[in-house]
């Protein structure tokens, strides 16, 4: 069976076991974490693993997992960044070319500038 089980030393110098919670997850008060079964792929391994949670059930991402997530934040950073400078470079060409008319109209008018 996949269920944890675990223990904690309590004050009397004895170790009492811990209770499950509905999901079967055991709470860790020193790390603050939950422990739990997540059904999923490590290292090109499928398997049910023990991993940890947060005290609202979300699961703490392994050390390249956050890299992973950090990368793709990084990359959605980078094109909404260049997006916006694609953008800002439209932009500055219409003017551009609006200003060329504006002058070229005011030389047609005998103004020169």
């Amino acid at each position: 069976a996949n269920s944890l089980q675990g223990w904690h030393l309590g004050a009397d110098q004895r170790y009492h076991s811990l209770e499950r919670n509905e999901r079967g997850w055991l709470w860790c008060e020193t790390l603050g974490y939950w422990l739990g079964t997540w059904e999923g792929t490590i290292d090109r391994e499928t398997a049910i693993w023990a991993r940890f949670y947060d005290s609202e059930g979300n699961l703490i991402p392994l050390p390249e997992e956050a890299a992973q997530e950090q990368a793709a934040a990084a990359q959605e950073q980078a094109a909404a960044a260049q997006e916006q400078l694609n953008a800002t470079q439209q932009a500055l060409e219409a003017e551009r070319q609006r200003s060329q008319r504006l002058a070229a109209r005011l030389r047609e008018m005998g103004i020169d500038l």
